[in-house]
């Protein structure tokens, strides 16, 4: 009696140590035969159910099936990840091989090529001081191509090479050239327009010693030419208490031009220099509204140092008069205050911008000139707004904006050379809008218009309308086409 309960125990659970066995089991097809004779047996003996056989069977078949799909899952896994480094390997061993110096830890190639259809119309007096007019129409290309990046986690770097070898324009002249023949290249020359190395001292202090980007926050053209690089020592101070509030200042000491002779006496090796230099100081700060609404603001100085040559332009009292000199640097001291604002407008990005500067030293750069009465010619401002911005494809911009130069405000030799013909005493507009054709080809027009601010002075200022000395009206066109990258 005992015996039979035990067997009778043991044949209970042996449906279950079956249904373990058989899913445990592979599903190879000599096996899986074995297992389809041992459930026939177990079912002629009346071990299993017809319920139970027939559920078995089917799990197995189940079984059978999923094993299979996921053969074939890892038989295209395979394939697939196979073909992938076989094209690896072919595009690695098709590829342009660049390696670069151990000492530089990234590098990014960056650039421009522009080409341009300018038309620029002037009228007013000569040296002589007899009416003139002049026209230039020109074709033109400019390009530029640079490298930049990290060296260290400190130590940064910079190189571009640009067209032209004018310090307020990288634009070359079709035909431009000394030789009579088509294509001449006596004027498409190279320079050097970067070449700078930077060091970040501290998480807030920069340091750059080189031919640099310019140093001094700026929202227009009217003081600084944006083609102009500075040469010198810059030092940057960056400064956020939280995320919406930075502090800024910027500092720099700018070779203006060198005196190749420093003394004719005999003298000993040290810094006696009688180079010109100009020495600036800026504060600012810029603060995050939100994440699309922003300002920023500053408040720069510049004041010239050194012993210009008395006998070049540079040394001489400036005039701004027919006849006189147009260019020197004398009696300047210069307050600059640029500001902007940036809100979204239709989905756009608006900015306002402003930019206000004074000469402290006026009265006596309009003595030299030998009008003492002008001193109060001492101011210049922009103000202007441009709407959108031209990042990608399909992007577009429109600007505009009113500027008014006094006499003797600013330096004649840095504010910008395309609008005003780089002129001082000269008050008009801008208007612009640009598209952009992909992400990397931009298309711009732009028109302004500008006539003699104070009509008892001249207009001071190296220009392109060379044969005009006094320029009474002024009129210029630019069309764009860019490739940047």
């Amino acid at each position: 009696m005992h015996m039979t309960r035990h067997r009778s125990r043991g044949m209970a659970a042996l449906p279950a140590f079956v249904i373990a066995l058989i899913i445990a089991a592979p599903a190879h097809a000599q096996q899986g035969a074995v297992f389809e004779q041992l459930l026939d047996k177990l079912k002629e003996k009346g071990v299993l159910s017809q319920e139970e056989y027939d559920a078995l069977k089917a799990a197995r078949e189940e079984e059978r099936t999923e094993l299979r799909a996921e053969r074939r899952r890892q038989a295209l896994k395979e394939a697939q990840l196979a073909e992938k480094e076989e094209k690896a390997k072919e595009a690695a061993e098709s590829s342009t091989k660049f390696t670069s110096s151990p000492s530089i830890r990234s590098a990014q190639l960056y650039g421009d090529v522009r080409v341009r259809y300018e038309s620029r119309v002037g009228e007013g007096r000569n040296g002589s001081g007899t009416a003139a007019e002049q026209s230039r129409e020109r074709e033109r290309y400019a390009a530029r191509i640079g490298l930049r990046g990290d060296l260290t986690d400190q130590w940064y770097y910079g190189l571009r090479l640009e067209t032209s070898t004018n310090p307020r324009s990288t634009w070359v002249t079709f035909g431009d050239d000394t030789t009579a023949s088509p294509g001449a290249k006596d004027n498409d020359r190279l320079a050097i327009g970067q070449a700078y190395l930077g060091w970040n001292a501290t998480k807030w202090l920069a340091l750059e010693a080189g031919r640099m980007p310019n140093p001094f926050y700026n929202a227009s053209v009217m003081v600084w030419d944006p083609d102009i690089t500075t040469e010198g020592l810059a030092e940057k101070i960056r400064f956020s208490p939280n995320d919406r509030l930075t502090l800024f200042g910027n500092f720099a000491q700018l070779v203006y031009q060198d005196n190749p002779t420093d003394s004719t006496k005999s003298v000993d090796i040290g810094f006696h220099s009688n180079d010109i230099y100009i020495l600036g100081w800026q504060g600012g700060v810029a603060y995050k509204f939100t994440s699309d609404v922003s300002a920023r603001a500053g408040v720069a100085y510049y004041n010239y140092n050194g012993r210009p040559d008395p006998t070049k332009d540079l040394g001489k009292p400036f005039s701004g008069q027919p006849g006189g000199n147009q260019v020197g640097i004398n009696n300047l001291a210069i307050l600059d205050v640029p500001a902007e604002l940036n809100f979204p407008v239709l989905g756009r990005n608006m900015k306002l911008y402003a930019d206000f500067a004074m000469n402290f030293d006026a009265d006596e750069r309009a003595r030299r000139a030998g009008f003492p009465s002008f001193g109060g010619e001492d101011k210049a401002y922009q103000v202007g707004l441009s709407l959108g911005d031209l990042k990608k494809k399909n992007d577009w911009q429109v600007l505009a904006y009113w500027q008014h130069v006094e006499q003797y405000a600013i330096d004649p030799n840095l504010t910008d050379s395309d609008w005003f013909d780089g002129r001082t005493n000269t008050q008009g507009w801008v208007a612009g809008a640009g598209y952009a054709f992909t992400d990397a080809i931009l298309g711009t027009l732009r028109y302004g218009q500008a006539k003699r601010a104070n009509k008892s002075l001249g207009t001071g200022g190296s220009s392109d309308l060379a044969g005009i000395a006094r320029l009474d009206d002024y009129k210029l066109l630019q069309l764009d086409l860019v490739w940047r990258f």
